[in-house]
């Protein structure tokens, strides 16, 4: 079995991985999608990743944000659920903001009816 990596380095390469991907860690938190442990987890198998070494040089190369985790991530499964979670949350926010300003408007157009 492979050693563990250093906690640090790793962390950092997982953060790297979240924004290259555009996955909003804190607003997973916020949501209640990601919890300490479970980001605690996601750092520790980075440590355990074989790919870890290319891992930096695949960061250095994915400048612009958006772009795909490698399938050789062993977090690529969770980072793509996190970003689908973000962004099902954010579409639903947006259509319960549309409903709020629709009735608003309907109130408004009531009350000068009157």
């Amino acid at each position: 079995m492979k050693p563990l990596g250093d906690e640090r380095t790793h962390y950092l390469l997982a953060m790297g991985m979240a924004k290259a991907t555009r996955t909003d860690l804190a607003q997973a938190m916020e949501e209640g999608a990601l919890d300490s442990e479970a980001w605690s987890a996601m750092v520790t198998r980075c440590r355990g990743c074989g790919w870890a070494e290319r891992c930096g040089e695949w960061l250095d190369t994915a400048i612009e944000e958006g772009a795909n985790c490698p399938p050789s991530c062993v977090n690529q499964r969770r980072f793509e659920e996190l970003r689908a979670r973000s962004e099902q949350a954010r579409r639903e926010s947006d259509r319960a903001v549309d409903r709020a300003s629709q009735a608003i408007a309907r109130v408004e157009a009531l009350r000068q009816s009157h």
